[in-house]
């Protein structure tokens, strides 16, 4: 057959022999040859004769005993009669049915040496049953996240190794996420070598080096339920003799294809900071091992006249190995700087950035994230980096610094350098948080965006999981729960304002609008909170929703009006945000901008009125107003309740001036207030009005106090002494009882010594 492909399985066990075939028959490509090694020392002749009877006609059964996965492959390419190969594990699940086909269509087409694709690696927890997905959905990128070497990829389909120079060092070492033409492996001589421990990873880089063409099929995927496959990119250690000496084959490779010049710099950023990684991560009794092993193998790695290739952190470690400093525990300052650095950092999975989409010339912005930033030096690296290893990847980050006096905006200036997708502004004076979100919604390019206070920080998954819900309900906006983080214990603690409460499950994941939450009164239970929710922007755009400026408690005046305006909501019930709770932080303060309380309330009543709810919404809407000013008087410090008095005394006034614009609107707040409020709030709002002085105000509220404290005395003395009558009262009906009961034994008592002296008359007197 013309396009014949061979997928080659090791085979250990006869239930994954099963799984794969039934899997792999769903495929509705046909011209499949299924080339199965089934490993004989592990599996019964019994087993093996049954699955050979039963087998399908285009499934072959070889028998072979190995230990590793790659001396089967290599077995099964020795004997298959496909033009293509496909390595495969027998964990591997292909899940979508035109896989192959797809693969075959790109290879065939266009005379391709190789296809590669993304892989999903779920794996079982140890402890339970459920599974945990670790992604491994785009080609793995270094931090530097620069792509300008691979313009020609990204503008056309076709590529070679020269196309993605600065990145062929950082996709993942395995096989099992390529398709091979067999007569390009043939025509190389290239196989596992079975002595190697990394013969993946010495096979990826002989593949790909060699190849003339390649394509990546950026919409195929296969999922492995457990990934077994060796890869230098893991962050387990392997530091090994093994493991130089792979290294080394590597550099031997570049040089007979003599392009190790041109990929030396690349080479040694790759490798050199993962060796000192692999060094950092053993443990401490293996130490003196591994330091050993790198004095070793470092000269043959590294040429004298190629050591200016390295990066600088790894150039001093280099020389600090050079002269013998690593003494036992003592690390030296150099080490402990690049074990910090970035360098370092890259070599874990969740700091790895993801690779653009080869298709396209300019991919898309997933996601804008707009952060102010006002002295958070202390928290500004943790928030950013909790952006930056999101597993949504193409996110940008748009950080306003809003004259900080301490080092936050040197921070960020070291974050854009290193991050192409960091942009930094500055306001030209301190403006606070409404203006800074303002400015930054003007440099948005996302579809969608979010906000981010810079000393918060976020679950990993947060923005994937929350835009995947509003991208697949088209909706305006969507919110998430918030989880307070305690920034002197690390104690984390749920409140339910942030837990959205109200929601529940028949609001979760669900599309509603606010009238559809009347119920639980959701408009004013719901967190106002703009950081715990991912906006469409052209839904924020149409409606001109902006923060009021130059005033604390902004948040609540955007919140009802986005709210108010949104046809399609939802809400995604998991903690995904962290809101650090500090002392210092502006809503930790409780101090005279309090006041501004007064002003956003008053700011929210006019909004439903000029949006044409006030009348839905005015009960829970005047209450809201009182509550706010009454709570945060109370939470005011003593020497700033004069002035928040005098403020809302005022605003007061001013709410209930029935002016002529408002007798033609039918709006008499005075009537309202008296008719919605409940008592407690009624009796607060009557006193603001009657007392223009805080002093007076709050002699009143002593003597109120102090009434209504009399009058709890005096209800439970009221309570006590119908407790005691009522006690008196039994009493006396036990006594009572008590009497009528001993006239019942007294009479008793006389009849039976009647009964008895009549008995004894019969018995003896006759």
């Amino acid at each position: 057959m013309k396009n014949l492909v061979s997928i080659i399985i090791p085979i250990t066990d006869l239930e994954n022999y099963t799984k794969s075939i039934s899997n792999l028959n769903l495929q509705s490509y046909s011209e499949m040859e299924i080339v199965c090694i089934i490993n004989n020392s592990k599996i019964e002749s019994k087993d093996i004769d049954s699955i050979i009877e039963n087998k399908s006609d285009n499934t072959l059964i070889l028998e072979n005993e190995f230990e590793e996965e790659e001396t089967a492959w290599n077995y099964g390419l020795k004997n298959s009669n496909g033009k293509y190969i496909l390595f495969l594990t027998e964990n591997s699940i292909i899940e979508k049915e035109d896989f192959i086909k797809d693969a075959m269509e790109a290879l065939d087409g266009s005379d391709l040496d190789l296809v590669f694709y993304p892989i999903q690696a779920e794996e079982k927890r140890e402890n339970d049953n459920e599974k945990s997905n670790a992604k491994y959905d785009k080609i793995y990128l270094n931090n530097d996240n620069k792509l300008s070497s691979i313009n020609n990829v990204l503008n056309n389909f076709i590529f070679n190794h020269e196309d993605i120079l600065e990145v062929i060092f950082e996709i993942p070492s395995i096989c099992i996420n390529k398709i091979f033409k067999k007569s390009f492996l043939e025509e190389n001589n290239i196989s596992f070598n079975e002595d190697s421990e990394f013969s993946s990873i010495l096979f990826y880089y002989e593949t790909v080096l060699k190849a003339k063409r390649m394509a990546y099929l950026k919409k195929n995927s296969i999922k492995l339920l457990k990934d077994q496959s060796k890869d230098l990119n893991s962050k387990d250690n392997c530091l090994s003799s093994e493991y130089f000496e792979t290294i080394l084959e590597i550099k031997e490779n570049l040089k007979e294809l003599s392009i190790f010049n041109q990929y030396k710099k690349h080479f040694y950023k790759k490798f050199i900071p993962h060796i000192f990684y692999q060094f950092y991560l053993i443990d401490e009794d293996k130490k003196e091992e591994g330091f050993n092993l790198i004095k070793k193998y470092l000269p043959r790695i590294i040429n004298e006249d190629e050591e200016n290739q390295l990066d600088f952190n790894a150039q001093n470690v280099l020389n600090d190995f050079k002269a013998d400093k690593y003494y036992g525990n003592l690390m030296n300052e150099d080490l402990k700087a690049l074990f910090e650095s970035d360098e370092i950092k890259s070599f874990t999975i969740r700091h790895y950035k993801k690779l653009e989409r080869l298709y396209d010339v300019e991919e898309e912005i997933n996601l804008s994230v707009v952060m102010p930033v006002f002295n958070s030096e202390e928290y500004l690296n943790e928030c950013l980096d909790s952006i930056l290893n999101q597993t949504l990847d193409n996110i940008e980050i748009i950080c306003i610094d809003d004259r900080s006096t301490d080092n936050s905006l040197d921070i960020l200036k070291g974050y854009a350098e290193k991050y192409d997708n960091i942009k930094v502004f500055r306001n030209d004076e301190n403006k606070g948080a409404g203006f800074t979100r303002n400015r930054g919604l003007s440099y948005i390019n996302g579809k969608y965006f979010a906000f981010m206070d810079s000393d918060d920080f976020l679950d990993e998954t947060a923005y994937e999981k929350v835009l995947d819900l509003v991208k697949s309900n088209d909706l305006d906006f969507a919110m998430f729960q918030l989880i307070n983080y305690n920034d002197d214990t690390g104690e984390v603690y749920t409140e339910s304002y942030y837990d959205i409460k109200c929601l529940g499950d028949d609001y979760t994941e669900k599309v509603f609008n606010h009238k559809d939450t009347i119920d639980v009164d959701g408009m004013f239970k719901i967190s106002v909170s703009p950081c715990n929710k991912i906006y469409k922007r052209s839904f924020i755009e149409e409606i001109d929703a902006r923060f009021k400026e130059g005033i604390t408690f902004e948040d609540n005046i955007f919140f009802f009006k986005i709210f108010l305006k949104a046809e399609r909501v939802s809400f995604y019930k998991e903690h995904l945000y962290y809101r650090r709770r500090r002392n210092d932080s502006v809503m930790g303060s409780y101090n005279k901008n309090n006041v501004n309380v007064i002003l956003i309330s008053s700011m929210a009543v006019d909004l439903f009125q000029e949006e044409g709810y006030y009348d839905l919404y005015k009960e829970n809407l005047l209450n809201f107003k009182i509550n706010a000013c009454r709570n945060r008087l109370n939470q005011t410090d003593d020497e700033h309740k004069p002035y928040f008095y005098k403020i809302m005394h005022e605003d007061f006034v001013k709410q209930i001036d029935y002016t002529f614009e408002r007798r033609l609107n039918e709006i008499y707040y005075k009537r309202d207030f008296k008719k919605v409020l409940t008592k407690k709030n009624f009796t607060f709002y009557r006193d603001v009005l009657k007392y223009s002085e805080y002093d007076e105000f709050n002699e009143v509220q002593k003597l109120r106090n102090k009434s209504n404290k009399l009058n709890k005395e005096n209800k439970a003395l009221k309570k006590d002494s119908k407790k005691l009558k009522n006690d008196a009262e039994k009493a006396k009906k036990d006594n009572k009882k008590l009497k009528n009961e001993m006239k019942t034994v007294k009479s008793t008592k006389g009849w039976i010594k009647y009964k008895n002296k009549n008995i004894y008359n019969r018995l003896f007197k006759k």
